[in-house]
């Protein structure tokens, strides 16, 4: 009987860590407004990659939006871009619906 009950809060655990996973990848990044906002600035990924400590190719899959950026990374970028309105900080890093 032990075993069963075991298996099924096994179940119920792992569960609740998918939910939980999925429940915390609701937003991301608007990649269009962020490569734009990028042109605009005139600066180079590549120099973005070097003051984000990253690689460029690793920098490229965040802006596409495949990796999250970290929050110390998001306030990098919005010191080089010059963003320090609110809501296009918001925009551009927690957008939502975006394909």
């Amino acid at each position: 009987m032990t075993n069963v009950f075991d298996g099924a809060i096994m179940y119920v655990l792992k569960k609740l860590q998918q939910n939980n996973k999925e429940e915390r990848v609701i937003r991301m990044t608007n990649s269009a407004l962020l490569r734009d906002k990028i042109k605009k600035s005139g600066l180079k990924n590549g120099f973005i990659a070097e003051k984000l400590n990253t690689s460029y190719a690793w920098l490229a899959k965040k802006i596409a939006g495949e990796v999250a950026f970290k929050a110390y990374e998001i306030q990098i970028l919005c010191d080089l871009l010059c963003i320090s309105d609110l809501e296009e900080k918001d925009k551009i890093f927690f957008a939502e619906n975006v394909e």
